[in-house]
């Protein structure tokens, strides 16, 4: 019988669903939804079978593998129907121990399986950090059934991008409203992890209440720093020049036994970029100011020449927001303060490498350098 008619038996369910992908949380609560429709939670304790698919040895993802073919050809209690959901697959990648033979053999059976079929009332559930597209394995569960796929964004303007959708997504599940401005600080607060921006909206949800407009002090006041945010936080307070916050920012960091490197390169970016913007605003290539959806970049083939010879660190890459956010920052600094800055951070890097004088101390002294005020601000253009 084909999948096609055993779907069209089945309610239209497919028999195989594949759940991939970087964002651990979205894959999971992906699964989760797929597996809680397939097999109501009333049901699951005679029809659900679950399947550790995170092995650290070639013979255990051959066992698993085992395990999954025989949990799908085993009928459930009393001959009903049965949903197996093999989780956090790691042996579906590139990687080892999926490139082992006697792994690929395995593999290659259950693959031959999906193709074949499944048995009639049957659903195999695969949640997994990374499937190669190439392999037979993903095209055999992309023809017999679903793929749903949530990578994680390595271009900076895309995952923002992505990252403002699932924040949408999860502020209508808790029925909660944020301006644009209040959820971009939120973003800049959390990071982009989906797992971090769940527990945060969970947050705001119990303390606002159902239906509130979120505001900027609720983000302050209750939102949690995510695992990059608080590097975040103090580049965004010396870009202001606020000395006090961004002293606090760095205690903070240093709490937290963060290495001075893993502070100072990020602040030597932002310092960068920083100045770049600002050079852009000079030769009017990009606007302090744009409308809401609009972009901030002019048409300018000189600017195009030049900046897309950047690649990665093309500024019109990042997010229209963004841009103006470092644009506001910008008239903070002249363009010497800016180079001067520059500098400052490189002769600071050569201590902590050479100094005996204590790391915390040179990162302090950086700070109030880089926050020190000329006393007038860099007029910006546009």
């Amino acid at each position: 019988m084909s999948s096609k008619r055993k779907s069209e038996q089945d309610g239209g369910r497919k028999p195989v669903y594949l759940v991939l992908g970087g964002d651990e949380f979205a894959v999971s609560a992906k699964a989760r939804a797929i597996v809680d429709e397939l097999c109501p939670p009333a049901e699951q304790a005679f029809g659900l079978e679950r399947i550790d698919g995170s092995p650290s040895k070639a013979d255990e993802a051959v066992e698993t593998i085992r395990k999954c073919m025989d949990a799908v050809m085993t009928v459930g209690f009393l001959g009903a129907g049965k949903t197996v959901w093999l989780e956090n697959a790691s042996f579906l990648s590139e990687g080892d121990p999926g490139r082992i033979e006697r792994v690929k053999h395995e593999l290659e059976r259950l693959t031959d399986l999906i193709k074949n079929g499944l048995p009639s009332g049957q659903h195999l559930v695969v949640s997994s950090p990374a499937v190669s597209r190439r392999m037979a394995f993903y095209k055999a569960c992309e023809k017999a059934g679903e793929v749903h796929a949530f990578e994680i964004e390595s271009r900076p303007w895309q995952a923002v991008k992505d990252a403002q959708g699932r924040l949408a997504e999860l502020l209508r599940e808790k029925n909660l409203k944020m301006s644009q401005a209040v959820a971009e600080a939120f973003l800049e607060r959390t990071g982009y992890d989906t797992r971090q921006m769940a527990m945060e909206i969970e947050k705001l949800a119990v303390s606002c209440g159902e239906g509130a407009s979120v505001t900027a002090d609720h983000v302050r006041l209750l939102v949690s720093p995510g695992r990059e945010a608080p590097v975040f936080e103090l580049t965004e307070h010396v870009g202001m020049r606020n000395l006090p916050a961004a002293l606090k920012s760095l205690k903070n960091l240093q709490a937290q036994k963060l290495n001075a490197m893993a502070i100072i390169y990020p602040l030597q970016s932002h310092i960068r970029m920083l100045a770049l913007i600002r050079d852009c605003l000079n030769r009017r290539w990009c606007r302090a100011k744009a409308g809401y959806g609009e972009s901030p970049w002019s048409e300018n083939p000189e600017a195009d020449a030049v900046l897309s010879r950047l690649g990665k660190d093309d500024p019109r890459k990042m997010h229209s927001f963004r841009v103006q956010k470092l644009a506001e920052q910008c008239a903070y600094w002249t363009d010497r303060e800016l180079a001067r800055a520059l500098r400052q951070i490189v002769k600071t890097h050569e201590r902590l490498v050479s100094s005996p004088v204590s790391s915390e101390l040179l990162m302090e002294l950086l700070i109030v350098a880089l926050c020190a005020k000329s006393g007038k601000r860099g007029a910006v253009s546009g």
